[in-house]
């Protein structure tokens, strides 16, 4: 079977193309349609995704040969009623546009950048044709039946031929030259437009921001470490005396931006005893068992290689259980002091680690 490649574009209702493997300069203009639309649809009529998305395949760049946008855009509608949105279709959506000048980022949802990741995706090949079609298969998720037909190397190849044959016809640094850098192969220098300032005001690029952000969120280096310590009380915590603590932290970091939990155990006995009245309940211990638990959240506005300077505020309890278990029996004796504090702190951080 011969392949379609457009090769310069004819007045308005009529494209002029190259059949792969002629000579240089034979060229065929058609404004005559080979497809008659009736027979079409008869044919298309009762196929499931798998059948419509192959069919397609096959008469899309006839399609685009006989130079019939509407009738194009009729049977893309079609096939995506039949199978939702796939990568497939969103490509042949773009380039029918940009080849009949009615380009509008109305075109492509939010799941845009998935379409192209998956597109450009080497694994996207060794997968079998069939129905059978996991979702998961695809970079977002984004898989489908439409990629799986015995139709679809004919297929990108056209779509690639298009792009590559649309793409000197584009306004440079626009969103008509992304597509077809990207759709023609040239997929380094499309991403590069995508990453600079080319496209900033567009739906695309900020998706694009979006996404990015997203998987920084997600790759967030989370950090978990155990300590110990020593605590010195001072003013009306004198009385419980110095102890030794030990304690464990969960950290998350985004860029300057991070937020910890704490919690610290203090075991042991006060320096002197202390009255507890609380609730009825009056007694007196020096036995102090504590718990703190604490969460925080800071900003580094200062980071050099592997230091940083830290500024950090948070919440927390602290909580006291001043009676032995042998008290348990009577009920009155089993409580606890509860006691809820805030903080503020600055660090210098020194990461250890690569």
């Amino acid at each position: 079977m011969l392949l379609i490649v457009l090769a310069g574009l004819g007045e308005p209702g009529q494209a002029v193309f190259t059949l792969a493997g002629s000579s240089p300069g034979d060229t065929i203009t058609s404004s005559q349609s080979v497809l008659d639309p009736p027979s079409l649809y008869d044919s298309l009529d009762g196929l499931d995704c798998a059948g419509v998305s192959q069919l397609c395949q096959e008469i899309i760049p006839t399609l685009f040969f006989e130079g019939r946008p509407d009738s194009l855009l009729n049977l893309v509608y079609y096939w995506e009623d039949t199978c939702d949105l796939a990568e497939p279709i969103t490509r042949v959506l773009i380039l029918g546009a940009i080849w009949d000048g009615a380009f509008d980022e109305d075109l492509y949802d939010d799941e845009i950048i998935d379409f192209l990741i998956w597109y450009g995706d080497a694994a996207r090949e060794k997968f079998p044709r069939g129905e059978e079609v996991d979702p998961g298969q695809a970079s977002g998720g984004v898989a489908s039946v439409a990629d799986f037909t015995e139709a679809r190397d004919q297929y990108d190849a056209f779509t690639s031929s298009l792009a590559d044959q649309l793409l000197p016809h584009t306004t440079p640094q626009s969103l008509e030259q992304f597509f077809c850098l990207f759709y023609s192969g040239e997929t380094r220098a499309a991403w590069r437009m995508l990453e600079g300032e080319e496209l900033k005001d567009t739906y695309l690029k900020r998706i694009y921001d979006w996404d990015l952000e997203r998987i920084s969120l997600e790759r967030a280096p989370a950090n978990f470490a155990v300590y110990g310590g020593y605590w010195i009380p001072s003013g009306n915590l004198a009385l419980a005396g110095d102890h030794f603590l030990v304690g464990a932290l969960v950290e998350k970091r985004q860029k300057a931006l991070f937020g910890r939990i704490t919690a610290d155990i203090l075991i042991g006995r006060s320096k002197f005893p202390y009255d507890v009245n609380m609730d009825e309940v009056t007694g007196r211990s020096d036995r102090f068992n504590a718990f703190s638990l604490l969460v925080e959240g800071g900003y580094s506005p200062l980071k050099r290689g592997s230091y940083s300077l830290d500024i950090y505020a948070g919440a927390g309890m602290e909580v006291i259980m001043p009676f032995m278990d042998e008290a348990k029996d009577e009920d009155q004796l089993n409580l606890a002091l509860i006691n809820f504090k805030g903080l503020v702190g600055v660090g210098y951080r020194v990461a250890m680690g690569p």
